[in-house]
């Protein structure tokens, strides 16, 4: 699960904590709304129910209360985002073109195949900087998704004359 806690480690005796601890977890971009909820009703069922202050900024989620409510909201989180996995995975900008294809086909196409969500983010890193490639889906369809993406980028470039690469990162969620 990717998460980072600050203040303390919430494994530790309840009984000796203390109150207030913050726990920050990053959710796909794909379940941001589904925890939000229409008008914010999930959301602050989500806090209703675990008693902790819970806040989405992008995909990344802020917890905060004591920590057994932390951990409430947490599972409850966890429940509701189910088993969708995130991978990030670095390409060079002229590889952009590539993996979308003409008019979207090769990444609409990557998409029907793998049934995973593929989102391109040219200017991640800055201008000239390499792209990042969001990949939302179950783990079997971020292997397909992965592999369907290596093959479209792994043609050189022909006007650089460089060869495909990518980089991954896969954030897990349970």
């Amino acid at each position: 699960m990717a998460s980072h806690l600050h203040h303390l480690d919430l494994d530790e005796d309840v009984g000796n904590a203390r109150p207030g601890v913050t726990k920050f977890i990053t959710i796909p971009r794909t379940v941001v709304g589904k925890l939000i909820g229409k008008g914010g009703t999930t959301i602050k069922s989500l806090q209703s129910k675990s008693g902790a202050r819970i806040k989405i900024v992008d995909c990344q989620v802020t917890i905060t209360g004591e920590v057994a409510k932390v951990k409430r909201a947490e599972t409850l989180i966890w429940e509701l985002v189910g088993d969708l996995r995130l991978k990030t995975i670095t390409i060079g900008q002229t590889q952009i073109g590539l993996l979308i294809g003409a008019k979207g086909a090769q990444i609409r196409s990557i998409q029907e195949k793998s049934g995973a969500t593929v989102k391109i983010n040219p200017q991640a890193g800055g201008a000239n900087a390499d792209a990042i490639v969001d990949v939302t889906g179950t783990e079997a369809q971020i292997h397909l998704a992965e592999q369907l993406i290596a093959k479209a980028i792994s043609k050189a470039d022909p006007i650089v004359g460089k060869t495909s690469y990518f980089h991954a990162i896969l954030i897990t969620f349970n």
